[in-house]
């Protein structure tokens, strides 16, 4: 009679267990389905994909370790968790790229690296400096940060353009072309304490790729908002906004996951051309935030039809909280 309360406990124990795991599958599914759309999906879109699939497989393996006995519900569960990682590996980190020959870093005809250092102090910028790198953009240096030192690191004197709170430094002549804040127009300055959102467009010329056009974003970070929102504000920003060319690159700090729905409104809004440098030549989850665990990647690079992407990575700078990212272009082929 024990035994059969003790198996009853157990078998009950280890349905719910697989009840939960296939609950995580389908959470899964929805959030890649329907990603930020609304702030309430945007905090379970941004639980790292590979999470839902790893919560599966714990839950499966409990379930298994107090009752053994076979259950289809469980088998699928695992199954599907299965599935779940694989479409992470291959369709988020492509990393498939891995079996293939890659390509060097250096020696790339046009290097940028872009980094924000969320008004972090640095005494030595020149730490931030990279071999292969052509140009630097950092956003949110803190005031008492010089960035002197990290123009020295170049062969020749470099250019250099800035409007708040962006600063390019390039090997190439630079030039600032327009700014603008993401708030409605006609809208009064926000409070200091509040952060709108900025975007600005630089140009490049000379660079082996041609003359491009740059933009550099700054979303807001508070995770209380609506990505949409955001998006949407951002978007009629730079539309209305003067001295606001079509992007060949678009970098910047998003605060927005790769493939949700607001980053593709935003686009859409902006420069419908645009594609995600990672999508095409990246490697690896790619996360930028926290700088010590990556966890999530809201720092991005989106190229314009004149480019190729070759190479996008991220680069630990040892300081700050956000991981820098490096992308490689070329002159797309006609």
């Amino acid at each position: 009679m024990r035994g059969r309360r003790q198996t009853g406990w157990r078998g009950r124990g280890a349905r719910a267990l697989t009840a939960g795991a296939v609950a995580c599958l389908a959470i899964f599914v929805l959030s890649r389905l329907l990603t930020d759309r609304a702030v309430v999906l945007q905090w379970v879109w941004w639980t790292p994909s590979w999470a839902w699939a790893a919560g599966t497989v714990g839950l499966v393996a409990m379930s298994w370790a107090i009752d053994r006995r076979r259950r289809p519900a469980r088998r699928a569960a695992l199954v599907g968790a299965v599935v779940a990682l694989g479409v992470v590996i291959c369709a988020d980190w492509r990393a498939y790229r891995a079996l293939f020959a890659a390509r060097p870093d250096s020696g790339l005809p046009a290097s940028l690296l872009f980094l924000n250092l969320a008004a972090e102090r640095i005494d030595d910028a020149s730490e931030l400096a990279l071999p292969d790198v052509d140009v630097y953009i950092i956003a949110n240096a803190s005031s008492a940060t010089g960035l002197d030192s990290l123009a020295r690191r170049f062969d020749e004197p470099p250019f250099v353009a800035h409007t708040w709170p962006f600063v390019v430094v390039s090997r190439w002549p630079v030039a600032r072309l327009g700014a603008t804040v993401f708030r409605a127009h006609g809208e009064p300055d926000p409070p200091s304490d509040d952060d709108p959102g900025r975007a600005a467009a630089f140009s490049l010329e000379g660079t082996p790729a041609g003359d491009l056009t740059l933009w550099v974003v700054d979303f807001p970070s508070d995770p209380r908002r609506s990505r949409m929102e955001i998006a949407r504000r951002a978007g009629e920003a730079i539309a209305s906004a003067p001295r606001f060319p079509a992007p060949d690159l678009v970098v910047g700090d998003f605060n927005i996951t790769r493939g949700s729905h607001s980053l593709r409104r935003f686009v859409a809004a902006t420069a419908p051309g645009l594609r995600d440098a990672h999508a095409l030549a990246g490697l690896g989850p790619a996360g930028t935030w926290p700088r010590p665990a990556p966890l999530w990647p809201i720092d991005h690079a989106l190229v314009g039809p004149r480019l190729r992407p070759i190479v996008l990575r991220t680069v630990d700078p040892g300081v700050g909280s956000h991981r820098a990212i490096v992308v490689g272009v070329e002159r797309a082929a006609r």
